[in-house]
Parts: structure tokens; C-alpha cells; sequence
């Protein structure tokens, strides 16, 4: 892996501390919220101070309620503002790499009519962050596999695009999905930033690596083998244990060197 992250949890007092203690970056989810920077005009200057000097931070873009392909014209225009946003965000915050969301699910569209609709998106996309030095990972929620994320990349052919393979989503969000090995397997460089968190196969629980069914030793091997310069964030949830469980686990094999004084 290039890079080690943990998800701020738009908790970053609390996790950055954990992430400086353990020698790992930090995800900047707090800023996904659209509403945020209305509500808290000083909220990058104050989010910078909370957490401090980090070597590396990656940030989670706004997703509720945006799709890149949709038939609806005005949804695509405003998740083009949003991702624009997300992008002049990042570059205050000093960040290049930017998850977002293909938020495609059965039925929202024919997948000739996606297709057509997040070629000409991302087309767009790129022409407008061509100054940024940004680069999205388009993540995976609902989708059964990553065919159609494999193809908007392909198609735009650009530095600036890559696969965020969220290995929860795999087993936790769509039934019927094809499992986290054989997305690594089937698409392997194309993945630049991974989501890593478990579970038991019915639903999104956003557990720590060991607590669940997905065969996360595996995973993580074949990520190393298949897409070695991809960046892991660990994206468990609250409460600390998790996020520090999964940390635990990393340095057991061999990912991670244990800090002196972890947080505990």
C-alpha cells in the first residue's frame, strides 16, 4: 500500500490522535457534509488546527442525494458543483486524494443510458480540475460488480481517476455482489484508494477488521500483490476499539510498527 489512513468519523479531535499516535494518516470525512462550510464559514482553518501536521491526508467528497449518470439533468449539474467544491476544499486543506460515489444501483437507469450519461460527466469533470492537482476515487456502494466503474476510468483515461474499492460494500450492501477477492483480482491497478472495514454479509455495519465474515488476511494480500500502490483507509466506525482493534491487527501482520504510547 502507498498510504494508511483512518476515517476522521467527523470526529477529528478524537481520531487524529489515534492516527499521530499509531504513525498513520487521516481521512477528512467531515467535510462530505454540503452543509458544513455554510454552517461553519471558518470550519478548514478550524478543522486544520484541530488535528494539526499530518505527512498525508485523503478526503471523503460530498454523495447524499448526487449521482454522476442519472437521466435527471439537474441532479448531474449539482453533483458536478458539489465534486467542484469538494475539489477547491481539498486543495485548502492540502489534500489531492478525493473518494466520491458512482452511486449506481439496479434500476436508477439503463445501464446504456449510465454509461452515456457519466462518460460525458467525467469528461466534464476532468476538463474542469485539468489546474487541480487532485485525483478522484470513484467508490463503490450498490453496485454488483465494478464493470461500470471500470469503464468510466477506462474511458476517461486520466491520471486523475481511479477505483475506490470499499471492501464492506462488497459483502454488506448488495446482495448477489461479486466478493472483495475477485473485485481486487478482476480490476487490480485500477484500484488507487481501498475502504477497509467487516461484516457478517446482511448489512453496512462498518465493523473492525476481525469482526466479521469477509476474509480480511486474504484481502489484504492480494491488495498488496494486485494493487500495491492503492491507499488503505480503515473506515470502522465509533466507538474507538474498532478503529484501534483494526490498527492492532495491521501491525500484527506486519503493516503497521507499533508505536511507542498508543492510544489506548
Amino acid at each position: 500500500m502507498k498510504h494508511i489512513v483512518i476515517a476522521d468519523q467527523e470526529r477529528p479531535a478524537e481520531t487524529s490522535k489515534i492516527a499521530r499516535a499509531y504513525g498513520v494518516g487521516l481521512e477528512c470525512t467531515t467535510f462530505y457534509d454540503t452543509n458544513y462550510l455554510e454552517e461553519h464559514p471558518n470550519g478548514i482553518a478550524e478543522y486544520l488546527q484541530t488535528i494539526g501536521k499530518f505527512p498525508y491526508l485523503s478526503m471523503h467528497g460530498p454523495f447524499t442525494g448526487l449521482s454522476t449518470g442519472v437521466r435527471d439533468r439537474l441532479i448531474r449539474e449539482v453533483t458536478m458543483k458539489r465534486y467542484l467544491e469538494a475539489c477547491a476544499t481539498a486543495q485548502k486543506l492540502g489534500v489531492r486524494d478525493i473518494v466520491i460515489h458512482n452511486n449506481y444501483y439496479d434500476y436508477c437507469a439503463p445501464r446504456d443510458v449510465w454509461r452515456e450519461n457519466t462518460k460525458v460527466f467525467f469528461a466534464d469533470l476532468l476538463e474542469s480540475i485539468h489546474d487541480y492537482d487532485v485525483r478522484f476515487h470513484i467508490e463503490n456502494t450498490l453496485e454488483r460488480d465494478g464493470d461500470l466503474i471500470a469503464e468510466i476510468i477506462q474511458n476517461a483515461g486520466s491520471p486523475k481517476l481511479s477505483m475506490c474499492l470499499d471492501v464492506g460494500h462488497t459483502h454488506g450492501m448488495a446482495k448477489g455482489a461479486m466478493p472483495a477477492l475477485d473485485w481486487i483480482t478482476s480490476y487490480r491497478d485500477m484500484i488507487g484508494h481501498v475502504h477497509l472495514h467487516n461484516n457478517h454479509g446482511e448489512r453496512d455495519e462498518h465493523n473492525n477488521l476481525q469482526n466479521g465474515t469477509i476474509p480480511m488476511e486474504k484481502v489484504l494480500e492480494a491488495l498488496e500483490h494486485y494493487a500495491p500502490e492503492a491507499n488503505w483507509c480503515i473506515e470502522c466506525g465509533l466507538p474507538h476499539q474498532d478503529v484501534t482493534q483494526s490498527l492492532e491487527y495491521l501491525v500484527s501482520l506486519g503493516y503497521l510498527s507499533k508505536k511507542e504510547n498508543c492510544c489506548e
